[in-house]
């Protein structure tokens, strides 16, 4: 193509570069990283996303992790999407590295990184928790049981939910505001209003304040429902408790 002066996109370099990858020629599929990089074409999601495949299909583990820090310190370049976190975490999983493939799933978190595949991503991350405590030892905190429950009302699985929280208290561990938070809105949007205040009693309960979210979430879980008065009970409380109410409210 360049000999014939045809102009080469990157959609046509990210093809090649697949090629390469799943012919186990990652060396080659870098080569035409360099390629782009001299010609000023700007690769792709897409294109860092194949290489970074490339690598851990060749169990070249240490060197995919040292890239994709790479593409995280340098956002510019490249932001990771989903299917780039869950290949590092397959391949550090692959290796036994659990500890940093946790710190992976709360980068996610923390990056409003959402996984298109909710079910398969969830099943993933509860695979995960198995190895990191049955076999690792590796004692998961309010993060990673917070991060757990929120997959799991996104698939209003709320018996496991119920059982995660459960056993979060059995441990030790106390549930945050935020685990309480995504359990009274995961409720709200089922319209299970109900079974949001029964979290927030047990927030109460646990000498846990409720914030302006929790609250502005279940004002709105009984205005979906028409249930105005209720919703007007609610606001009363969250007044009487000091909370400040905003725009939202």
């Amino acid at each position: 193509m360049c000999a014939l002066r045809v102009h080469v996109s990157h959609y046509t370099i990210g093809i090649a570069i697949k090629c390469f990858c799943h012919l186990y020629r990652t060396n080659d599929a870098f080569a035409l990283l360099v390629f782009c990089f001299r010609r000023s074409i700007v690769p792709d999601v897409f294109i860092f996303s194949a290489l970074l495949d490339g690598l851990i299909l060749e169990d070249r583990i240490l060197e995919a992790e040292i890239f994709f820090k790479k593409l995280i310190k340098r956002q510019k370049l490249c932001e990771p999407n989903v299917v780039m976190y869950s290949t590092m975490i397959k391949g550090l999983c692959k290796i036994g590295n659990n500890v940093i493939a946790i710190q992976l799933l709360r980068l996610m978190d923390e990056r409003s990184c959402r996984p298109n595949s909710l079910q398969r991503q969830n099943d993933d991350a509860f695979k995960l928790f198995k190895q990191m405590v049955f076999q690792k030892r590796i004692s998961p905190d309010v993060i990673t049981y917070s991060s757990l429950i929120d997959g799991l009302c996104g698939l209003a699985r709320w018996e496991e939910a119920s059982k995660m929280l459960q056993e979060m208290l059995d441990v030790g561990i106390s549930p945050n505001v935020q685990t309480f938070t995504i359990l009274v809105d995961a409720f709200c949007k089922e319209g299970k209003v109900q079974e949001a205040e029964q979290v927030i009693g047990i927030m109460i309960k646990n000498g846990i304040v409720s914030n302006i979210v929790t609250y502005n979430t279940l004002i709105d879980g009984y205005c979906l429902r028409g249930e105005m008065s209720k919703a007007k009970t609610i606001f009363d409380s969250m007044v009487f408790r000091g909370l400040v109410p905003n725009v939202v409210s």
